[in-house]
């Protein structure tokens, strides 16, 4: 009787740390630097967090993810609507978006228009890496951030937006707000 219930501590006390680690995609995930060359700051997915890119490049081989960029002069943004560019980056074996890479999105259910893309692609390693971007008001970058259902459908592909995405948009939103609110 003392073996099962050290067993059920022991396997009560693992659940309990394991529900309080964070997902990978909880962590820091957007970056504000300034170059003081230019006087200007971007805000963009980490990219130089290598184990972050490790995670999102197993999320790219099996759909394309999407990633926010805003870049302003200064160091503190003014304006307070900002066109954000949203760049879907895919890496696959061959190419998916040559050709077509027309944007259709359902936000919550209902469709919402979306700008024309522009794509660019090369081959690294054996592998197509291939980013499709577009330019969304601020209006509409904060419709996805507020969603519980986003779909897409670029080119001849449909999916979802995930958990990891949600959380990029979401933690995005909120530093280019702190960084308003510093004015």
């Amino acid at each position: 009787m003392r073996k099962v219930i050290a067993y059920l501590l022991v396997l009560a006390l693992v659940g309990a740390i394991y529900a309080q680690k964070k997902k990978w995609y909880e962590e820091k995930l957007v970056s504000v630097r300034y170059d003081r060359f230019k006087d200007s700051t971007a805000l963009s997915l980490d990219l130089k967090n290598a184990s972050l890119m490790h995670k999102w490049r197993r999320e790219y081989e099996k759909r394309p993810c999407l990633h926010p960029h805003i870049s302003f002069e200064g160091k503190i943004p003014e304006d307070q609507s900002p066109l954000v560019t949203v760049g879907f980056f895919s890496i696959s074996k061959d190419w998916k978006f040559l050709r077509r890479h027309d944007l259709y999105a359902l936000v919550d259910d209902k469709p919402m228009e979306m700008p024309k893309t522009k794509r660019e692609g090369g081959v690294i390693g054996g592998f197509v890496s291939e980013v499709i971007f577009f330019e969304l008001s601020w209006e509409n970058f904060c419709k996805l951030c507020d969603a519980q259902v986003v779909e897409f459908q670029l080119g001849l592909e449909e999916f979802k937006v995930g958990e990891p995405e949600f959380a990029l948009l979401r933690q995005f939103r909120r530093v280019y707000l702190d960084l308003l609110e510093e004015k």
